[in-house]
């Protein structure tokens, strides 16, 4: 398999399902014949970035689907049979949006509930290729999927929705190894600049094994992917997201009218992590950490609902448009404080596992920048916290 970006051949065979699959999904398959041989070609989009990818026919049979491109595919197929189409030169996803708008709460509620199970195969496929931050932007899909059903909870059926809020749950936990390393691997050298002389080579060690940790995590996401569990978690958010499970307090409402309460509803929820009673278990320091951890997810979730609110072209009212202007900028500060946390975790680890190898007095060094850097981002939280709340109370959130 490579990846590679060319301009389509004229020649090339697009391949769907009878039901447009893959198509309805901006996704495309295409088989190119040249001088007895075959390329399967996968074009997709993830996180606004094109990508193609490029597998080998079988040189005893250049027409046929490789059987590792099926696998690939079956979230999107469900086992159903490829075959050359002819090219629609459209998706369904633009159309869908605009319909949504047009006919109320109920249709508006369907297409983004659609476009998101829609990201979750993107993602799903992207893993599978191994495609640049994959993991990363399935673990954001699922969590997207799931503020968005907690902020739509009164107009989805009870037992239903907390189903599938779990599931997805499940899948995002399994995404979050990989994810942290990918972090530390990125953040290790930040503030090491007042470190005379730093030691690059310990450093660039230190990276290794972050992206090692990183590489093992993402094989273990692309196992869990093959496992039947996760096949009929894909096929459930299909047929969750075509059919939902609606009650009547979604009746009557038109598109605004919900943007609204999703947005009111999620706001709720920063107020209510902020003003939840520390666990008694913790330290101190842990108990700020954990207040900062939850407000900042509950900020997070405001944001993903805004996110697919905008997607779909549904405009809530100014206030509430403000106030997830400012969720989104909260949740990056409290985001630094927990990133922090994170690489320092991984530094303690990583240092009692060096023990006698390396220079372990430079490696003490770093971890004491990345103590402080954790200690002055904490000292800082509650504060930031309290700003953050009063923006949300007095209606005139900073830009």
């Amino acid at each position: 398999m490579s990846v590679e970006a060319s301009a389509a051949d004229p020649a090339d065979t697009p391949y769907d399902t009878a039901g447009n699959a893959l198509g309805r999904r901006s996704v495309e398959l295409v088989r190119r014949v040249q001088d007895d041989s075959a390329r399967w070609i996968i074009r997709l989009m993830l996180a606004g970035q094109h990508h193609e990818v490029t597998f080998a026919g079988l040189k005893s049979r250049p027409l046929d689907l490789p059987v590792a491109l099926s696998r690939h595919l079956v979230g999107f197929t469900g086992g159903e049979e490829l075959a050359p189409v002819r090219p629609s030169g459209s998706s369904g996803a633009a159309g869908s949006t605009s319909l949504a708008q047009r006919a109320g709460a109920p249709a508006a509620l369907s297409a983004m509930l659609r476009h998101l199970s829609d990201q979750l195969l993107v993602g799903d496929l992207a893993v599978r290729l191994e495609l640049p931050d994959a993991i990363h932007q399935l673990r954001v899909t699922c969590r997207s999927l799931r503020a968005l059903l907690k902020a739509a909870a009164p107009f989805l059926e009870r037992s239903r929705r907390r189903e599938a809020s779990q599931r997805l749950k499940t899948l995002a936990r399994v995404c979050a190894p990989a994810r942290d390393a990918e972090i530390t691997a990125q953040l290790l050298t930040m503030g090491l600049d007042s470190l005379t002389p730093v030691n690059e080579d310990l450093i660039t060690h230190l990276q290794e094994l972050a992206f090692a940790q990183y590489t093992e995590g993402s094989r273990a996401v692309r196992q869990v992917l093959q496992q039947k569990e996760h096949h009929d978690l894909l096929t459930e958010m299909s047929a969750f997201a075509l059919n939902p499970p609606l009650t009547d307090k979604v009746t009557g409402l038109t598109a605004r009218q919900l943007a609204n309460k999703l947005l009111r509803r999620s706001l709720r929820g920063v107020l209510e992590s902020a003003a939840e009673p520390p666990d008694h278990a913790l330290s101190s320091d842990e108990a700020v950490l954990q207040r900062a951890h939850n407000v900042r997810k509950a900020a997070k979730a405001v944001r993903y609902v805004a996110s697919v609110l905008h997607g779909a072209g549904i405009k809530p009212q100014k206030d509430l448009h403000r106030a997830a202007k400012t969720s989104k900028r909260y949740q990056r500060e409290l985001g630094a404080i927990i990133d922090s946390w994170v690489v320092l975790r991984w530094l303690s680890s990583t240092a009692d596992r060096q023990a006698g190898e390396g220079d372990r007095y430079d490696l003490g060094l770093i971890q004491g920048v990345a103590a402080a850097r954790y200690r002055d981002s904490l000292r800082h939280s509650g504060e930031l916290i309290d700003e953050f709340l009063s923006q949300l109370a007095d209606g005139s959130p900073a830009s």
